[in-house]
Formats: structure tokens, C-alpha cells, sequence
């Protein structure tokens, strides 16, 4: 899924992506592993729960690139919209 975002106040115009990384067996999660000072912590949530602590826009891009599987083709969308 990609999102377009416009140029606002003082940030540039951006592209953000979220990838399908597929579905994992138990072990492929307990296998994960962080890299120190990368990433704090990862979480795996169904669709109804995405966490309310993320950024609306964030929020909007993960529930948008959640349903495009059923869709069988890529979404795009301008500033969190469908187009």
C-alpha cells in the first residue's frame, strides 16, 4: 500500500509504504528478534484492534493496507484517502 501526502506547514511532500509481510507460524514469531536502538518493541493485532495509541494518520494507512487483501490489487491513497 502506498500513501501520497501532500506538502503541509513545514514538511515536504512524502510517500509512505506499508508491505504484506505474510503470515508467520509461532516459531517465526518467537524467532523475531529487535536490533538494539532500532525498534523498542513489536506488537501483532487483528484488524478491530489496530491501537488507538498510534497516530490517526497511521492508523488510517495500517486499516486501509489491512483491507486490501481482500481486494486482490495494490491501494493507493492521497493523505490517508482512498482514491
Amino acid at each position: 500500500m502506498v500513501d501520497y501526502n501532500q506538502p503541509m506547514n513545514q514538511k515536504t511532500e512524502s510517500l509512505m509504504f506499508i508491505f504484506d509481510g505474510g503470515v508467520l507460524s509461532v516459531e517465526e514469531m518467537r524467532a523475531i528478534q529487535l536490533r538494539d536502538g532500532e525498534l523498542s518493541e513489536f506488537r501483532l493485532f487483528a484488524e478491530e484492534l489496530v491501537p488507538l495509541e498510534m497516530s490517526a494518520p497511521l492508523r488510517r494507512r495500517v486499516i486501509a493496507a489491512m483491507g486490501q487483501a481482500s481486494k486482490k490489487q495494490a491501494v493507493y491513497l492521497e493523505n490517508q484517502e482512498a482514491e
